[in-house]
């Protein structure tokens, strides 16, 4: 079952590190949902930095829209890529679940950070909206 049909940005570029989503733009849910509650799959995220090499580079997920689409249960939407060299790139998932089939537009933020987003003093480095 087709759960939501994607459109917008895929990528976003800010000093010099981009987020590229990679996995598809339509979140699927299985056709029998409403018995077996499987609705989650996995959003991947491509981290690119064609900067200075960042020391503890982080990603996440949030700022959800739409009420259907949001992080899975236990799913924290953070993610440590760890030491990220100039021309480099690294993979980020998170595992995103849903209520029900929809075809309203669901959207989210993916942001990435020089540390740990929580930390005082985290600078955001790249913010990217992406639709589902």
């Amino acid at each position: 079952m087709v759960f939501v049909l994607g459109a917008g940005q895929v990528s976003s570029t800010f000093a010099q590190v981009t987020i590229s989503r990679l996995s598809g733009s339509v979140h699927y849910i299985s056709t029998k949902f409403s018995t077996n509650n499987v609705g989650g799959m996995y959003a991947a995220y491509k981290i690119h930095n064609a900067g200075a090499p960042l020391a503890d580079a982080w990603v996440k997920a949030d700022n959800f829209t739409g009420g259907i689409v949001t992080l899975a249960t236990n799913e924290d939407g953070v993610v440590q890529l760890g030491a990220l060299g100039s021309g480099q790139y690294k993979m980020a998932y998170f595992f995103l679940g849903a209520t029900t089939a929809t075809t309203v537009p669901q959207t989210h933020t993916v942001t990435v950070y020089d540390t740990r987003p929580d930390l005082p003093g985290a600078t955001a480095l790249a913010t990217a909206p992406f639709t589902l």
